[in-house]
């Protein structure tokens, strides 16, 4: 049997006790739902990327957020145990419920300012066709949710304000207008519309509803109370287009 000297005795009961003290901080943090913060280097590259995560996305990114919040399984898919969770980590640290990771979220999650602004800066450096899919992307996953004039979401949207939310989300700003957010983006052609530019229809010698091009003569909108949300036909000539 071995003995540890009596000179080490001192040192192995300090080691002990340093991490009885880590231990214990640890827990309490753990049980008052305070998260340490990430650094930078640490986090994925899909996480400093990422806008905003909501239901139906998948990736590294929401794996990430399952780990911080201690969903099982970390299938990296946000389903409904995510959104559960993301809700419950919102409402103990007094944040709007809406089961999005957005801003405030990223921030209570322990994921720096710094990074977030980085990671807007690197969305908006990217090329104008990818920035406007994924803003598209972005609006796409709206689908489903009502129509509500004024509305600027998560919950609910209006036509500008559906447009306004999907762009920024890719750090673009945009007026909760759409006759505003016409004087604010590059008119283009009919011939060349892509996915992710902007519809705007006009009507009375005016603007008075806009839309996102969502290819294949569909638009994703939030038109009027009856349909919600969704990607719809087009439903009238009188437009013009617009690219962000």
């Amino acid at each position: 049997m071995s003995i540890t000297p009596v000179s080490a005795r001192p040192d192995l009961l300090n080691r002990l006790l340093r991490a009885a003290a880590v231990a214990v901080a640890s827990a309490a943090m753990l049980l008052s739902g305070a998260i340490v913060p990430a650094s930078a280097a640490s986090l994925p590259a899909a996480v400093r990327s990422t806008p905003t995560l909501g239901p139906g996305d998948r990736g590294a990114a929401v794996k990430w957020v399952q780990q911080r919040l201690h969903v099982r399984p970390t299938s990296g898919y946000f389903g409904p145990r995510t959104r559960a969770a993301v809700q419950r980590f919102q409402r103990s640290h007094h944040l709007a419920t809406d089961g999005v990771v957005g801003r405030r979220t990223w921030a209570a999650l322990g994921v720096r300012a710094t990074t977030r602004a980085a990671s807007r800066s690197a969305v908006r450096s990217m090329p104008v066709s990818e920035r406007n899919t994924r803003a598209l992307s972005v609006a796409l996953k709206q689908s489903g949710k009502p129509y509500r004039y004024g509305a600027a979401g998560p919950r609910a949207f209006d036509c500008s304000g559906l447009v306004s939310y999907a762009y920024r989300a890719v750090g673009v700003s945009l007026p909760h207008s759409s006759a505003a957010m016409r004087t604010k983006v590059r008119r283009i052609s009919a011939a060349s519309v892509r996915p992710g530019d902007l519809v705007f229809v006009h009507g009375h010698g005016r603007v008075y509803h806009v839309a996102i091009y969502a290819g294949k003569g569909y638009w994703m909108e939030a038109s009027n109370p009856r349909t919600g949300i969704g990607k719809h036909k087009a439903w009238t000539r009188s437009v013009t287009y617009g690219r962000v």
